[in-house]
């Protein structure tokens, strides 16, 4: 990694504009994948004798398809700001991004079916995210791993900014939840997105600046230091 020429202000600048544009795309994108699996549905559905097919298929592609499709639009637009503005090459960002994504949506799935009974309906939204971002963040932390120091961090950093961008949005939200006041709830919304890619962001930059070095790699190579001292002295 180099950090000559890198403007930490304008990465923090396209990376907030892009947490708060990703989740848009993101649902858009959800949107286009999920018609042709749709209409298949319901030309299969047609057919008493593909119930069992069409009950399978359409159970995957709710478990699988938002997930991944998040994870890969996520994964993508942090890898090229990273790459382009950092000179950080996170190769195999986006992959490790879908599995997370996959893991992400099969974890709140799965909370709201073992808990969702016994918790207030406000809490259930406000769970949703931190649930989703703590397995992406993890797979994206496999990659980190190899080439910064305490990438742990990475994963802390995107579970507090869930639960932030959750305080923020859902608490002011009337419940049950809907969009009465359009205005307003755009305003918070976009709030509490600029606070999950302004906390995401730092914490990027923060481990860009913590760069393995060949002695974090090969413990057999200590950093050795030599005091010079003059003839006069």
């Amino acid at each position: 990694m180099n950090t000559i020429n890198v403007n930490p202000n304008r990465f923090l600048r396209h990376w907030l504009m892009h947490a708060i544009f990703v989740w848009i795309v993101s649902a858009v994108a959800s949107l286009i994948a999920w018609s042709p699996v749709a209409i298949l549905i319901a030309v299969l559905g047609q057919y008493d004798s593909l119930f069992f097919l069409v009950n399978i298929l359409s159970t995957v592609a709710i478990l699988i398809i938002p997930g991944a499709v998040i994870g890969y639009m996520v994964g993508d637009f942090q890898r090229n700001l990273v790459r382009d503005l950092l000179g950080w090459d996170l190769t195999p960002w986006i992959k490790y991004s879908i599995m997370g994504g996959v893991i992400g949506g099969l974890s709140v799935i799965a909370g709201m079916m073992l808990f969702g009974t016994y918790l207030p309906e406000r809490i259930q939204w406000m769970l949703t995210l931190p649930l989703f971002i703590l397995p992406l963040s993890a797979c994206q932390w496999w990659v980190l791993r190899q080439t910064t120091r305490d990438a742990w961090m990475w994963i802390l950093g995107n579970v507090v900014a869930g639960i932030v961008f959750s305080g923020l949005f859902f608490s002011t939200q009337t419940m049950p939840f809907v969009l009465a006041e359009p205005l307003s709830s755009l305003f918070t919304w976009l709030i509490a997105a600029g606070s999950l890619g302004i906390i995401t962001g730092i914490v990027m930059l923060w481990l860009y600046e913590r760069p393995i070095t060949e002695f974090d790699d090969n413990p057999e190579l200590a950093r050795v230091y030599v005091e010079v001292h003059s003839r006069d002295e």
